[in-house]
């Protein structure tokens, strides 16, 4: 009886654990740049949708950009932003603590969501930038 007991607490515990799901490392790709910014502007818009959320932006010197995060002082991820024909793309380059697997490019739960906000946060920039003044 008591091995069916601790049985059951056992299968229980796991059943009811949360359970740290992997994601896909979706890349956002063709992201579009309005066509009144100009490519000078675009290092600046990109640092300032960062800061909102604590991301730092570098350029890279070839037109790209390097985002990256430290959330909790634990989780560390960065993205290349590459621009091209008016367009640009949000893409993996690497992480921490992040379980990152390269072979099904599964990463944690939270890397998805975290990318989207930068996306939400350098849209917002582009509509901020474009709206005509009073």
């Amino acid at each position: 009886m008591k091995n069916i007991v601790i049985g059951l607490l056992f299968a229980a515990t796991i059943l009811l654990a949360p359970q740290t799901q992997a994601a896909t490392a979706d890349p956002l790709t063709n992201q579009s740049i309005p066509k009144q910014v100009d490519s000078d502007e675009l290092l600046t818009l990109f640092k300032a949708a960062g800061l909102r959320r604590g991301w730092m932006v570098e350029p890279n010197g070839d037109g790209s950009f390097t985002a990256e995060i430290w959330v909790r002082s634990r989780h560390f991820v960065a993205v290349d932003i590459v621009v091209r024909d008016g367009v640009y793309d949000i893409l993996y380059k690497d992480s921490e603590n992040m379980n990152y697997n390269p072979d099904n490019q599964k990463i944690h739960r939270k890397y998805n969501g975290w990318v989207r906000n930068l996306n939400k946060d350098i849209q917002s920039e582009f509509v901020r930038l474009t709206k005509p003044t009073k």
